[in-house]
């Protein structure tokens, strides 16, 4: 058999061999080109290259000399770009360090890789660097750059001592894959950045579109949930790089989330075939590339082009000016079909560590391969090629592992746990300790509890390095020889919590897609930013793989992985299913409400749910008439008319064959403004449709220019609510595209129906509410009836703020804003107790989570003592918000009938609102078109008062009020009395009351 050398595609670099050279080619023959999008703003490419001109020009008045590092530890935005740039066209090399890592681990790395300069905008304590440039002492590296390139950029690893290591990479090393039709990028390209700018998928996801004259999409670090995806494809990104885990979560939460992306890169770590051809075969023309590659082979050295053959996935053969070799211990070449470990040589290969010359020695040795010297990074990893060149990875020969998108080093785990006062020995374990793949880490230690000890590691360590399980052992077994018992310590584990099916794992998969990151099993997760929504959503998707019941209330008192196991290994593991219930077409009890209410109030904008979108680019008018159609066909509260007997007050149900629906997208003629498209759109939105005669959903597209459009959605409360507006945007995006829907869709009637069989306790809210007086807020109104609305936009506080007092006081960011809410009333109308209407999901079935139509339901909270303060309100809110996740099922007018007068009844305990959003807005994908999604205010309402806070995307919050009920400066008074209370709860100790 021939000796196992795969050679990969040659390229040149003909703009140049360094990443500045291409930039400033762009800025000069394409200058008015986006670079950069960030919140709205855009950056051409003369404009980024202008500024990092400048921050060039400071650099070397700072005395940067070419070759210095510089450190970078910034937030992400178009500055921080052009930071790196300008390290570059001074003839630096940057080395950024990621806002959120803590400071110990910032000097290491900084020392590690004898910084010059450090350029950051993050004030820190004790510290000079509070917002401009330090120079620090030089030592020199010792490093000089091979084959004539020079490095661009230091990559923070982990190092087999326990310290961490200066990874030096080459231009070339990035430049090389911008130019691999494997990914098949271009200047069409549109990347979302979001990676931690210490590791290499940053480069990859930044510079190789900037270097095709592509853009990129300045993202914010954290949770990136399927909603996030569909969002940002309609806003043109096609081009992606997940790490393996990510990848999974939304491959089984939404794979059609990735519709109109045109190139996903994974890696990181092993991919799982049954997401690979799931995913290929939903969307056919995705480029999947499955990728391997260590930070010193700079993002990935071998690739492969996944179809939907199944089985393991290869990591298949060499990147662009890239070989690789198998080596036997001998390091020697084995034959094709041999195991043998990857030697990595070529463009890729970084330059050393610095600092580290016995490290560099060891690592990037040059060896005789086939009568050459060759100089090689030796990876560790082994893997076999078959007959074609396809490389299939085997496994690690020492001690790092894969995880969490982190390549760690169990000594550098080990090294920070042994600095710790108290602690002994440490051992660090990778879970499973059997296989290729780690899933999670283990800890064993003599010393403090293992609070004391997580809280301790996370000044030192970055979160993806702390273990999951840490665990106390005194003594510490021993083998014959003296060494730490591995068999002995993995015994003391709940191993079957460890497998992928057992109840961790099960959660932790649940929570990682929700979240966006895999917790810790003992963080508190709603302060690492759950909310009640998420409580609700978690309990499903527990329910339904486990088989056990499980509501939001028992993640709400939970509060961590590791005490909701707990409450799992307490419940039964045979849930109760979903009653069966003959299909119904006739109303529900949400629906019949609401056609009421629509009787009752007419002129209101409460029934109408509007969705109004801004489309740049080529929409096809036919192909989303259409979409339009089949999604209102497939689900059936889109297509059911309500009619009211006006004597009885009784309301009937017809549901609308589908293929007896009429038209229901309008095409209009074309406008010349934007503004005059949305005004048209808007008051197409507003129109309630005749419940009797039409079906609740019908839509518009206003032209508005040259391939310039507006689309609106107008949709009735009776067929949809918060939760169904995304699945209904994602449908429309997916029909349009040509995904197709299910073929049998489930009636919403009859899993409302079901649902509503859950017990309900009535007196107990009765109870809760008693003595709650009728708020005297503004104007008393007598009648339901409409009125003006106007807003007032909130200033809302830091989201870490508000999570770290959520976990400070065992309570949940929506209880403090919704105390702060209740005080402000106290502030400004002198009130001591308020009933407050908050609306829930009343989603409490796994299958409740895919149905379109009216779930959402009203429950009251009646807040007492306000003049108590914000954290005891906050106090008896948490308290409460138990119940009423237990209760979002629970009918609340009857719960009110008999508290109040029934002329009376809504209006009294319905005229304070307060809405938390916390799913992103309804993101429509219609490539190659750019779609942005516009919120539309209300006009009018029957509710004095609603407070709305939207915590997705951007974060923002308004105060809408009626103009004939409260005067402006009342309202300007509780948005600043909120903000005051908001700020005093940060500020106080949390106390008992």
């Amino acid at each position: 058999m021939p000796p196992a050398v795969l050679t990969g595609p040659v390229i040149d670099y003909a703009h140049g061999d360094r990443i500045e050279q291409v930039l400033v080619g762009h800025a000069a023959s394409r200058p008015e080109a986006p670079a950069l999008r960030w919140h709205g703003q855009v950056v051409t490419y003369r404009q980024l290259v202008d500024r990092a001109s400048q921050v060039a020009a400071g650099l070397v008045e700072a005395g940067v000399e070419p070759g210095d590092v510089v450190t970078v530890w910034r937030r992400l935005d178009p500055d921080l770009v052009a930071t790196l740039l300008g390290v570059l066209m001074a003839g630096g090399v940057y080395s950024g360090l990621p806002a959120d890592w803590p400071m110990g681990r910032v000097v290491e790395c900084v020392r590690a890789c004898d910084s010059r300069v450090i350029v950051s905008d993050l004030p820190a304590a004790g510290t000079q660097i509070a917002g401009v440039p330090v120079v620090l002492p030089m030592r020199g590296n010792g490093i000089e750059p091979v084959g004539g390139d020079a490095p661009f950029c230091v990559f923070m690893t982990s190092g087999s001592t326990g310290t961490p290591k200066a990874v030096a990479s080459p231009h070339r090393g990035i430049m090389r894959l911008a130019y691999d039709d494997l990914l098949a990028l271009s200047a069409e390209t549109v990347s979302l950045v979001r990676a931690p700018i210490a590791w290499d998928g940053f480069a990859v996801e930044l510079w190789l579109p900037l270097l095709l004259g592509g853009t990129c999409l300045l993202g914010e670090a954290g949770a990136l949930s399927t909603e996030d995806v569909r969002s940002l494809v309609a806003q043109g990104v096609n081009y992606f790089f997940l790490p393996t885990s990510l990848f999974g979560a939304i491959v089984e939460d939404g794979v059609d989330s990735l519709a109109g992306v045109r190139t996903l890169l994974v890696g990181g770590e092993r991919m799982a075939a049954e997401h690979a051809v799931k995913c290929v075969k939903a969307h056919p023309d995705l480029r999947l590339v499955n990728g391997y590659g260590p930070v010193e082979g700079c993002a990935y050295v071998t690739g492969h082009l996944v179809g939907d053959e199944g089985g393991e996935i290869p990591i298949g053969t060499a990147a662009p000016n890239t070989t690789i070799y198998l080596l036997d211990e001998n390091r020697r070449p084995v034959a094709l079909g041999e195991r043998g470990e990857i030697a990595v040589a070529g463009d890729s290969v970084a330059l050393g560590y610095l600092g580290d010359e016995a490290a560099t020695a060891e690592k990037f040795p040059s060896l005789n391969l086939n009568g050459e010297n060759v100089r090689v990074y030796l990876t560790g990893d082994l893997a076999e090629a078959d007959d074609n060149g396809v490389l299939r990875f085997v496994g690690r020969a020492d001690r790092q592992v894969k995880l969490r998108g982190a390549r760690i080093e169990l000594n550098e785990v080990e090294r920070a746990l042994d600095a710790l006062p108290g602690v002994g020995t440490a051992v660090v374990v990778g879970l499973p300790r059997s296989g290729p793949v780690t899933t999670s880490l283990a800890a064993f230690y003599q010393g403090p509890n293992a609070d004391q000890v997580r809280a301790a590691l996370a000044e030192v360590l970055p979160a993806a390095y702390i273990p999951d399980i840490l665990l106390p052992v005194d003594p510490m077994p021993l083998t014959g020889n003296g060494k730490a018992d591995l068999d002995a310590l993995c015994a003391l584990l709940p191993s079957s919590q460890f497998e992928a099916d057992g109840p961790l794992g099960t959660v932790l998969r649940a929570a990682t897609d929700l979240l966006g990151f895999t917790p810790q099993p003992d963080e508190d997760l709603f302060a690492q930013g759950a909310s009640s929504l998420t409580a609700v959503r978690l309990a499903n998707r527990v329910k339904r793989d486990l088989a056990c019941e499980l509501t939001g209330a028992d993640v709400l008192a939970a509060r961590t992985i590791t005490k909701l196991l707990a409450i799992i290994a307490e419940r039964p593991r045979t849930a109760a299913p979903v009653p069966t219930v003959e299909r119904d077409d006739g109303p529900t009890r949400i629906q019949s409400a609401f056609r009421f209410l629509e009787q009752a109030t007419p002129g209101s904008d409460d029934l109408l749910i509007p969705v109004v979108y801004r489309i740049r680019g080529d929409v096809d008018a036919n192909r989303l008439r259409q979409a339009v159609h089949a999604v209102v066909a497939e689900h059936d509260a889109l297509r059911t008319k309500l009619s009211m007997d006006l004597r009885t007050g009784k309301v009937s149900a017809t549901v609308v064959p589908a293929k007896e629906l009429p038209d229901l997208l309008t095409v209009a003629e074309p406008v010349e403004s934007e503004v005059d498209a949305i005004d048209v759109v808007t008051k197409f939105t507003r129109r309630l449709p005749r419940l009797d005669r039409e079906v609740p959903l019908k839509a518009i597209l206003q032209p508005c220019g040259a391939n310039d459009y507006v689309f609106g959605i107008a949709t009735h409360h009776v067929a949809v609510d918060g939760w169904s507006l995304e699945r209904l945007a994602r449908a429309i995006g997916d029909r349009y595209q040509g995904v197709a829907g299910s073929e049998e869709s489930t009636s919403y009637a009859q899993v409302f129906a079901a649902q509503q069989s859950a017990p309900t306790d009535v007196a107990e809210w009765r109870e809760r509410l008693d003595g709650i007086p009728a708020p005297a807020i503004g104007r008393r109104l007598g009648v339901i009836r409409p009125g003006p609305v106007c807003e007032v936009p909130l200033d809302l506080p830091a989201q870490k703020d508000m999570a770290d007092w959520a976990a400070r006081t065992d309570r949940t960011p929506f209880t403090g804003y919704l105390a702060a809410y209740a005080c402000a009333l106290h502030t400004v109308f002198g009130i001591d107790a308020v009933p407050v209407n908050l609306p829930v999901v009343g989603r409490t079935s796994p299958e409740s989570e895919s149905v379109l139509g009216p779930f959402s339901n009203n429950v009251v909270m009646g807040l007492r003592n306000l003049g108590q303060g914000p954290e005891a309100v906050a106090a008896a809110a948490a308290e409460q918000m138990r119940a009423v996740l237990d209760s979002q099922l629970l009918d609340f007018d009857e719960v009110l009938d008999g508290l109040v007068p029934k002329s009376e009844s809504w209006n009294t305990f319905y005229q304070v609102n307060f809405v938390v959003q916390e799913n992103s807005p309804a993101a429509l994908a219609l490539p190659p078109a750019a779609v942005e999604h516009r919120r539309i205010p209300p006009r009018a309402s029957t509710m004095k008062l609603r407070m709305e806070l939207f915590l997705a995307g951007e974060p923002h919050g308004v105060l809408a009020y009626r103009t004939d009920c409260v005067r402006d400066e009342e309202a300007r008074g509780i948005a600043e009395a909120w903000s005051a209370g908001i700020s005093a709860l940060l500020r106080a100790e949390p106390r008992n009351v």
